[in-house]
């Protein structure tokens, strides 16, 4: 395990934008990312979509379990991708009321 994956696994990165990335994406990631986009759902935006070979890794944070599955089922049918690693975090939210 190198530096880089150790730093990953023990700070957790917080999900960028997909409109404003940090880096290139190659084509694969930019249609990955294109599909996340047009499903019209606005958290999905948030989402990262790192590529390795045919394999997908999605990282950041959702408000529900609904939209984690949606976000692995839109980028298991982009042309290239044949295994998905969902490591979307789910923000779970509890309000109580006062009586």
């Amino acid at each position: 395990m190198n530096l880089a994956t150790l730093e990953r696994s023990v700070a957790p990165r917080r999900h960028q934008s997909t409109s404003t990335p940090e880096r290139d994406l190659n084509p694969l990631e930019h249609a990955a990312h294109q599909q996340l986009r047009d499903t019209g759902r606005s958290p999905l935006r948030g989402v990262t979509c790192e590529i390795n070979g045919s394999t997908a890794r999605l990282s950041g944070e959702l408000p529900s379990f609904f939209l984690k599955q949606m976000a692995q089922e839109v980028i298991r049918h982009v042309d290239g991708i044949h295994r998905v690693v969902n490591e979307i975090e789910v923000l779970s939210m509890w309000f109580t009321r006062s009586r």
